[in-house]
């Protein structure tokens, strides 16, 4: 029917009757597919005759055309009358060789032939190619008086040639070779095609232009940018097309003026910026399609408008605002656009959970998102429940996919935002100034060239990003929207848009940075506290970018000294130290910790900004008389002053190692205030952690050592309970006493250390704990450090120590006589001693100098000792009853018993340990003797009868008495017996008395001490029962 010369209609049915058979009985027609390849090559060929004739004056009686009455009859010659009954339609009937219809529908089949038989490939393509390319460059000429027949004939002309340029687009790449020398007029094709393109066939000519655009044949569409950007041209004027196809229309459009946006001069920029700017800001077309409307914006920033080599710079400025300012703008709009989401999502939410109870157990189901069971329902609730899941689950995907959007776009407006800020300071400057435009000082005349409308849209964009609507919405946890595995927003990626934000503030200009984020910072603090920790990334960033760190220690030192106060109302010390190993998490913390923690965390990160930037140092150095005397005089009244000793420690450590010296003289006024002031709070407080911290700030102070000489004696108390922490106090413990041992005269400094002998004592003895092999860290310092105190590190073992109970836990029930008995001893040295002689320590070391010693303990093992040997002993020892013995008493014994089994006694071992168990026995009940004869032997006459000399070498210890309960001397007189009025009361209200007769009772349990036992606890209960009487 196509090679017969057909009508038209009859032709169009056989096209699509070959289509479909060549694709469903493809091996059995492979023979016709040349035949119909060669027709469609007569056809291309015939076409511009074909538009010549038809689009002539005459063309409406051409013989091609026929008009018929409906039904038509068979055709039997070429002109019928239709001239009949008004009721008739008549129709025009064209032949098949005449048909654009039918030419419109050849390019589909070619494509689905060449497919299916790729053999008729290299033969039919190079003569299809130029005949395409040439039919789509004819135009009808114009006619003065159309008619309806031309313009409908007009119209399936331009079908056809969109329908052959789609197909040649699919052969763009495969021959490039055959295609280039028409690179030229695809273009201008397309182009006028555009102009006179029908609305049904808009849509498949814009996806032709996009992947035209997406070759290198797009290079021709350079010249024919400005008729693009005439949004008629591109889209058309039928409404429904503009609704529809725009997005489709500004890609393709978007996608070339990217690829040519370095050629475009600042004219055509403007329209572009036009263009895309109110498409940002038109709520009716989607979010993708804002984003890719932003992306082009920012793409023109740099290669199109600041590297412009335009005469008029103005201008350049100019489309800079215009882009700066819709972009700001468009933050503003994504804010009442996430309200929406937020309370379209909080109401459906409220629906879904207020509504349960009105629910069946199936609708309840239905709304938490599971099956329900609808055995037993009738067909409407049935529907019901399905079409309520189904409206659930398109709600939920809805704002899901609008919230994810949004953040994209957010995410691409602030990592592009920071070039854009940029070019706008620096579109004015010559090229060997733009570098110095973050260091040059606050009054320079460089500050005033942003105008006020630039700062105000700068302030405008703080104020969005520091809202909650802002940079928050990439961490939306609070229930505003359902953050699933799938959606939620993950921390690399929240951090990286902080980072941007950051990045963005950190190109304004010197001036503009100290007055707006000075101004917007409380916005900033109370984000930081009602949303995320995280936000603290922002001044981190800006404190740590060398460019603008010294401003920043300025805005953010300014702030934080007036909210000092916050900190004394809850303590986030414990917060604060899990930010070396972890983001500390603060979702149950109330808002005072929250406060507290963000404002030490505010003064951490400008302390350590002083480390790394010297220069900050200046910022720092007004404030630092400020920070220290308001931390001493608030924690005094604060609910918790950890948080002020905290602020300290920081602020002393940044500052501290000799760099600052100008620091050092702002503290030096208030040297003798802080030392003062932490003693007390160290004598005040029993919080051991506290009490450290206290300590690790007296020992770093910011100071010269010249300058802490005065207060020496009192660092050296402290420098004890360093030397008997643990941890890091430890090492700055030793450390800073080898600092004073290498840089101080040993005749002033160890004055300082024996300034009391407990002082000495204590310091040499925390000192000497410290000596201990690898792999424990502060063995050699401590060795080391006692090496370059040199004889000195022994004169300390002249003194009295107090070693408690020396790890060994007492459990008696007459634990209560402790500090009844005391031995009171004295040292006697020799004059002519050397040691003494030296230093002045004569002096010290003085023969009327007394001790106590006390006894109470040893009284107490006494009797202990002899209860467990009276309740083990046997007369003859045998190796299994020693053996029993010993594994009775293995509760109270360091031996191994393993090796108790294991070992092989043998009868001497046996004896030996029987011999030492008397000897205890007997040792025991010689003290409990010395103690009855304290009591006994009294002398009321005071003098120095009756010592007990014990002699070592070159000191005797002289017992001179035993101090009873209240403090009470009884001397020890040998040989002088008087009886004792009111003694045994005075005994038993300290259980002394109680423990004697305990160890008596024992003793006599044991046959080498029953005679001797019992003869003392006869005697004793003798004389004092006449005492009672006397």
């Amino acid at each position: 029917m196509l090679k017969i010369q057909d009508y038209e209609e009859n032709a169009l049915i056989s096209s699509r009757i070959i289509f479909d058979l060549h694709k469903n009985y493809r091996p059995m027609l492979i023979d016709n597919v040349q035949q119909f390849l060669s027709h469609v090559q007569v056809m291309y060929r015939n076409l511009p005759g074909i538009v010549l004739k038809e689009f002539s004056i005459d063309s409406t009686s051409n013989a091609s055309s026929k008009v018929h009455t409906n039904p038509p009859p068979p055709p039997r010659s070429d002109s019928t009358d239709t001239s009949g009954s008004s009721n008739k339609r008549t129709v025009t009937l064209l032949r098949s060789s005449a048909s654009f219809r039918v030419l419109t529908e050849c390019p589909v089949t070619v494509m689905l032939l060449f497919q299916l038989y790729p053999k008729y490939i290299q033969f039919n393509i190079p003569v299809l190619i130029p005949l395409m390319m040439h039919s789509l460059g004819l135009q009808p000429p114009l006619l003065s008086n159309p008619t309806p027949t031309h313009l409908l004939r007009h119209k399936e002309l331009v079908s056809c040639q969109v329908k052959t340029l789609s197909f040649l687009t699919y052969m763009l790449r495969a021959f490039a070779d055959l295609v280039r020398p028409f690179e030229d007029t695809i273009p201008e094709s397309v182009v006028k095609l555009m102009m006179s393109c029908p609305d049904d066939t808009r849509k498949e000519l814009l996806l032709a232009t996009r992947h035209i655009l997406a070759t290198d044949f797009r290079k021709g569409f350079r010249r024919q940018i400005d008729r693009l950007l005439d949004e008629k041209i591109l889209i058309g004027t039928n409404r429904q097309n503009y609704e529809t196809l725009r997005p489709l229309g500004y890609s393709a459009l978007a996608d070339l003026i990217l690829h040519f946006r370095k050629d475009l001069s600042l004219l055509q920029l403007s329209r572009v910026i036009h263009i895309f700017s109110k498409i940002v800001h038109d709520s009716s077309l989607t979010i993708s399609i804002q984003t890719t409307s932003v992306r082009l914006l920012l793409n023109l920033v740099g290669d199109g408008i600041y590297n412009n080599k335009d005469v008029n710079p103005k201008a350049g400025k100019s489309l800079l605002l215009r882009i700066l300012e819709s972009l700001v703008n468009k933050f503003g709009t994504l804010q009442n656009q996430m309200e929406k989401i937020r309370k379209d999502w909080k109401k459906h939410e409220g629906g879904r959970v207020g509504g349960k109870e009105a629910f069946t157990s199936s609708e309840t189901k239905i709304m938490e998102g599971k099956k329900p069971e609808l055995k037993g329902l009738d067909r409407n609730t049935s529907q019901t429940l399905e079409s309520l899941s189904f409206t659930n689950r398109q709600q939920e995907k809805t704002d899901t996919n609008k919230y994810n959007d949004i953040k994209l776009l957010i995410k691409t407006m602030v990592l592009g935002l920071k070039t854009v800020i940029w070019c706008v300071n620096n579109v004015h400057r010559p090229p060997n100034s733009r570098e110095k435009t973050q260091t040059t000082s606050i009054t320079s005349d460089s500050c005033f060239k942003i105008s006020r409308h630039e700062r105000t849209l700068l302030k405008k964009y703080l104020e969005w990003g520091f809202s909650e609507s802002g940079i928050g919405i990439f961490k939306m946890e609070n229930g505003a929207l359902p953050l699933s595995k799938d959606n939620a927003t993950s921390l690399t990626e929240y951090r990286e848009v902080l980072d941007n934000f950051a990045a963005s503030i950190s190109v304004f200009d010197t001036y503009v940075f100290q007055t707006l984020v000075g101004i917007t910072f409380p916005n900033l603090y109370e984000s930081i506290i009602q949303q995320d920790m995280l936000l603290l990334a922002i001044p981190l960033h800006l404190v740590n970018n060398k460019t603008i760190s010294k401003i920043s220690v300025d805005v953010i030192l300014c702030f934080a000294v007036k909210n000092l106060e916050v900190l004394a109302h809850a303590d986030a010390t414990h917060l604060i130290s899990q930010i070396s190993h972890k983001s500390p998490d603060l979702k149950d913390a109330s808002v005072e910790v929250r406060k507290s923690f963000t404002i030490l965390r505010l003064f951490k990160i400008v302390f350590q900004s002083v480390s790394a930037y010297s220069e900050n140092e200046e910022v720092l150095r007004p404030h630092l008389q400020t920070i220290v005397v308001t931390c001493l005089r608030s924690a005094v009244h604060a609910k918790s002053p950890a948080n002020y000793f905290y602020l300290l420690r920081s602020l002393f450590r940044s500052i501290s190692g000799g760099k600052f010296e100008l620091s050092y003289k702002e503290v030096l006024p208030l040297l003798p205030t802080i030392l003062n002031g932490l003693n007390r709070y160290y004598a005040a407080t029993e919080n051991h952690a506290t009490r450290n911290t206290i300590v690790e700030l007296c020992l770093i102070i910011p100071a010269r050592l010249s300058s802490l000489l005065p207060h020496l004696p009192l660092l050296m108390r402290l420098m004890v309970h360093a030397l008997s922490s643990h941890g890091d106090l430890v090492n700055l413990g030793l450390r800073t006493l080898e600092f004073w041992v290498d840089n101080l005269n040993p005749e002033f400094l160890y004055p300082i250390m024996s300034h009391s002998p407990s002082q000495l004592t204590d310091l040499m003895s925390s000192l000497c704990s410290h000596l201990r092999p690898a792999p424990y860290p502060y063995g050699m310092l401590a060795l080391r450090l006692l090496g370059k105190l040199g004889g000195r590190n022994r004169r300390w073992l002249r003194e009295s120590m107090d070693f408690g109970s020396g790890g060994i836990k007492i459990e008696h029930e007459y634990c209560g006589v402790a500090a009844a008995l005391q031995l009171k001893c004295a040292w006697n040295t020799f004059g002519d001693s050397i040691d003494a002689q030296e230093n002045g320590m004569s002096e010290i070391l003085d023969n009327t100098k007394n001790f106590l010693l006390p006894l109470d303990k040893c009284l107490v093992v006494a009797v202990k000792t002899l209860k467990e040997l009276a309740l083990t002993s046997n007369p003859k020892p045998t190796k299994e009853n020693l053996m029993e013995t010993i594994f009775q008493n293995t509760s109270t014994s360091n031996l191994d018993t393993t090796f108790l089994i294991s070992a092989n006694f043998t009868q001497a071992t046996i004896n030996i340990m029987a011999e030492v168990a008397t000897c205890q026995s007997r040792a025991s009940l010689n003290l409990i003797k010395a103690i009855i004869a304290s009591i006994v032997e009294i002398n009321e006459v005071e003098g120095d009868s009756g010592f007990l000399f014990c002699k070592s070498s070159k000191q005797v210890a002289t017992a001179k008495s035993v101090v009873i309960g209240d403090g009470k001397v009884l001397s020890s007189a040998a040989g002088q017996f008087q009886r004792i009025h009111k003694l045994p009361s005075m005994y038993m209200k300290d259980g002394v008395l109680e423990s004697v007769y305990s160890g008596l009772f024992y003793a006599m349990l044991q046959k080498e001490l029953e005679v001797e036992a019992t003869l003392l606890l006869r005697g004793l209960i003798i004389h004092l029962l006449l005492g009672l009487y006397s």
